[in-house]
């Protein structure tokens, strides 16, 4: 039976998107009664949180990276000692002049500490399988130099964003060559890469069938049954937005269509893992809660009466999140900012959701639209049987039947 290491750069298993697909892959897939251990390689943010521990059968391997931690994090770990704060700052520069020498390591900001852990987990409890589980170019590039140091282990890539083309700006020329370098070259060195049907499409369109032959498309696994119980009950109508805000993924139209709404009972809106909210609006009671763990999260949403999704400026991936939203079964205002936005497919074959397109129609007519919608679909929800026969193919179940099958013809 196989030994594997997945190097998931979140602060697993609290928090972040990779973090929440990688806990039910294990433990609602059951991953872990297939295979003889798994370990993963996360980041450290606090420092109550150990080295290594093992959690319901589970390796946790926690390393600072201090590219991923907030100034308040990296404090906490520099009093505890647990972190030299002034040597990780000169590192950095180190790094930094590194970069302006070397294509590699200006893409993939990879660190030599992440790669040396890595290496010593392999060799000490004997990894056969090494899976990066990415968003970024580091986790990838990890494992594909581990593999030049130690080439009995295989990797397989599950890519969760696409790491080339997930950016708001447009690339210069040469910095997008750059980058389709580092792509072909994972795709071309990794036994097997895993994404999604978007990524895939995207792939072959830049470098046709033959880098492709181990590639392979599921939907993100995040459809599993919440035993979340809602806790607060008022005469409010709560809405509840959870993700992050940035310059792609904005709550202006959001505040635009809720700011001329008209409904009988008190509207909260709160955002959960964000405090970028600086609007005000007369008629609604805007909350923020900041950075929270997946299970407070979770209970937010359980709380909520609608869940309120705001689509990305950029249409080549689908949020995770909206998996997570699908599992509750309640009520789901989406809010794309383009049709070509993957969120409407998913969501037109889900009996409580509706689609309002920035810019489709006059806002009155939405306001309009959204107001009925709010109305006919208060406190109804969808039980999990529906959910589970119409979204199969995003519950860790189907993923984990997919992936043993891959793996055991590796």
């Amino acid at each position: 039976m196989e030994n594997l290491l997945f190097i998931c750069l979140d602060n697993y298993p609290k928090s972040g998107a990779c973090s929440a697909i990688l806990n039910n892959i294990i433990y609602e897939g059951h991953l872990n009664n297939y295979v003889n251990s798994i370990h993963v390689l996360s980041s450290m943010h606090s420092p109550e949180e150990h080295d290594i521990e093992i959690v319901s059968n589970v390796y946790i391997h926690r390393i600072i990276i201090p590219e991923r931690l907030s100034r308040k994090e990296l404090l906490a770990l520099h009093k505890s000692k647990k972190f030299n704060l002034f040597g990780a700052i000169l590192k950095k520069i180190k790094e930094e002049l590194s970069a302006k020498i070397s294509l590699f390591y200006n893409d993939c900001k990879l660190t030599k500490s992440i790669l040396n852990k890595a290496k010593d987990i392999v060799m000490k409890y004997n990894i056969t399988m090494v899976i990066p589980i990415a968003a970024y170019f580091t986790t990838i590039s990890t494992a594909l130099r581990l593999k030049k140091i130690i080439p009995s282990i295989e990797v397989i890539t599950y890519l969760v964003d696409p790491c080339s083309t997930n950016l708001l700006k447009p690339l210069s020329s040469f910095t997008l060559k750059r980058r389709r370098v580092l792509e072909k070259k994972f795709l071309a060195e990794s036994k097997v890469v895993i994404t999604t049907d978007i990524i895939k499409g995207d792939f072959y369109q830049k470098y046709g069938e033959l880098l492709l032959t181990n590639t392979y498309a599921f939907d993100f696994p995040n459809v599993i049954k919440m035993n979340y119980q809602k806790r607060n009950f008022s005469n409010s109508i709560d809405f509840v937005y959870s993700g992050t805000i940035y310059g792609g993924r904005n709550p202006s139209f959001c505040f635009k269509l809720f700011g001329m709404m008209h409904l009988e009972n008190e509207v909260v809106i709160t955002f959960i893992g964000t405090n970028d909210v600086k609007d005000h609006l007369n008629n609604v009671t805007i909350k923020t809660m900041g950075y929270v763990s997946i299970n407070e999260s979770r209970q937010f949403l359980a709380n909520a009466d609608f869940l309120v999704l705001l689509g990305n400026k950029t249409t080549n991936q689908v949020p995770s999140k909206l998996f997570e939203y699908i599992s509750f079964g309640k009520p789901i205002i989406n809010l794309p900012q383009s049709p070509n936005c993957p969120t409407i497919k998913y969501l037109k074959k889900y009996p409580l959701a509706i689609n309002i397109i920035e810019g489709e129609k006059p806002i009155n007519e939405q306001v309009r639209e959204l107001e009925n919608f709010i109305n006919k679909s208060y406190n109804k929800t969808i039980d999990w049987e529906t959910i589970n026969a119409k979204f199969y193919e995003c519950t860790p179940k189907f993923f984990v039947e997919k992936f043993l099958q891959i793996i055991s013809n590796k």
